[in-house]
């Protein structure tokens, strides 16, 4: 049984403290805000893979400079980041540490952002992002993998969510590959049920 939920749960794997992924901007005189969230979770044999493409809207009459932080899963490992440039979502490359160092030199010395990701705390994660356009948005997105939570026979992945509750869109896609029974999903989305294609289950919502 894989249960998906977007409610919180005694045994979730976010830290009770959970904050929804923001961008601090100094300068602004207005908060930049998370104006949707597209989430992509593919469970296959007892890890998840998945991928939230978040919007950010500038809502101040001149470019920001932010700081991106986004909490995951205690488990979970960073494998994917992607930000738009001119429209077009660009994948991101891993790098050792000294030379992500002096990439980032050399790019803040063009004016450029290099997109880079940090692990500042726990399993928090940090980045810099410039610029996020006046009246405009930016698109960033995070790919990262987990194991599921193992209880008996059961396999279960947990994604809290009430905490997004006041983002104007949030899109989710749910696909289970070769799952031995038909996979449950539970908790606050509502009665929802998945629906068998090729070797997989898929759900969408809304």
């Amino acid at each position: 049984m894989w249960p998906f939920s977007r409610s919180p749960r005694n045994d979730r794997q976010f830290s009770i403290s959970d904050v929804l992924p923001f961008i601090a901007a100094p300068q602004a005189e207005k908060a930049v805000e998370l104006q949707s969230l597209d989430i992509r979770v593919v469970v296959s044999g007892l890890y998840a893979e998945t991928t939230q493409i978040m919007r950010f809207y500038n809502p101040n009459t001149r470019d920001l400079e932010g700081t991106l932080t986004f909490p995951l899963p205690d488990d979970a490992v960073v494998c994917g980041y992607t930000l738009d440039v001119e429209g077009k979502m660009i994948d991101g490359v891993v790098v050792p540490k000294q030379e992500a160092r002096r990439i980032l030199e050399a790019e803040e010395r063009k004016g450029v952002d290099p997109g880079l990701v940090e692990k500042v705390q726990g399993n928090v994660y940090r980045t810099r992002i410039y610029p996020v356009p006046a009246k405009g948005t930016r698109r960033v997105g995070i790919t990262y993998v987990n194991d599921l939570t193992i209880e008996g026979d059961d396999a279960a992945y947990h994604l809290p969510l009430s905490h997004a509750e006041k983002i104007e869109n949030v899109s989710l896609r749910v696909e289970v590959i070769q799952a031995p029974v038909k996979p449950n999903l539970s908790g606050g989305v509502g009665k929802l049920t998945l629906n068998q294609w090729e070797d997989r289950w898929v759900r969408l919502f809304p």
